[in-house]
This record gives C-alpha cells, sequence and structure tokens, in this order.
C-alpha cells in the first residue's frame, strides 16, 4: 500500500476526527460549549476505533487486498507472495505475545499484513482460521496459475517445419 494511503487510513482518519471533535467542542478559537468534552471523546474514540479496528485484509482472485477502513490498498499478486507465515513478538508485560501473519515475497521481503491479529500466550481459534483460509487461498490460486501457465504452454502451436 502506497505510504499516503497508510497514512490516511492509519493516522490521517483518526486525527481528522479528532480535529473535528475539538472544533465541535470549541476547543479550536471560540467559546466552549456545554457537551463539548463528550462530543470531543466521542469522536476521539471514534479515531481510535479506526486506527486500531479499521485494519482490513480482503482475498481477491487477483491476490491479498488490505488496508484501513475506507481505504482498501492495491491487491498483492498471489503470484508474488512465496510463502505466508505466523510471526509473533513478545510483550513486555505478562508474558503475552502479539501474533502476525507474514507474506513473503518473491523479492525476498516480507510484508506483515494487519489483520489477522491475535493477543495472548497462543494465538486464538479464530486466527488459526483465518490464517488457514488465507493459506489455503493462497495454495489454490497458485495451483491455479500453474495449470493455466502449463495449458497455455501445451497450447502453443510448434515453430519446427
Amino acid at each position: 500500500m502506497p505510504p499516503w494511503q497508510r497514512f490516511l487510513g492509519g493516522l490521517g482518519v483518526p486525527a481528522v476526527l479528532l480535529l473535528l471533535g475539538l472544533a465541535q467542542g470549541g476547543y479550536l478559537g471560540g467559546h466552549r460549549h456545554a457537551l463539548g468534552m463528550p462530543i470531543t471523546m466521542g469522536v476521539f474514540g471514534a479515531g481510535i476505533m479506526v486506527l486500531f479496528l479499521g485494519r482490513t485484509v480482503v482475498l481477491k482472485p487477483e491476490g491479498i487486498g488490505y488496508g484501513y477502513f475506507f481505504v482498501a490498498g492495491r491487491p498483492i499478486p498471489w503470484a508474488r507472495i512465496t510463502d505466508i507465515t505466523v510471526d509473533s513478538k513478545i510483550a513486555v508485560r505478562g508474558g503475552a505475545q502479539s501474533w502476525h501473519l507474514d507474506l513473503h515475497l518473491e523479492s525476498g521481503g516480507a510484508l506483515r499484513l494487519p489483520a489477522p491479529y491475535a493477543v495472548g500466550k497462543a494465538p486464538s481459534v479464530a486466527f488459526a482460521a483465518d490464517y488457514e483460509a488465507i493459506r489455503q487461498r493462497w495454495q489454490q490460486e497458485r495451483a491455479h496459475t500453474k495449470s493455466l501457465a502449463r495449458h497455455q504452454h501445451s497450447q502453443k502451436p510448434s515453430t519446427r517445419g
């Protein structure tokens, strides 16, 4: 996803919502309204929800599309993905870990998906189910692409004379 889309979806939308809440509450030039603080906190809460819960991953025929809430990214083609693995990071407190999916790309790099995401000593059942669904879809699309390539290769007319 391009950086401007990541900024807009991940940080920009909550910032705009917070700015609107502060303006509505009268904290930006003007007298304060009686409902200013509740409105500001409600809009701030909506911004936080977008930032943390607005992450999406969509499986499309052409690849994995991921983004934030209203900003869908360009899909990463299935053919560019060489592997999908589960990665974890140990948190500082309580021994809990954060669990993510990493897409390993043919260029040698890896890309962490924003969702599914889990926190705990072990990944949740829902996380494991989402991982399996993504992995199976990737394998199906790769097999389909390979069979199409073999079919097209066998359909080429012979150039021998």
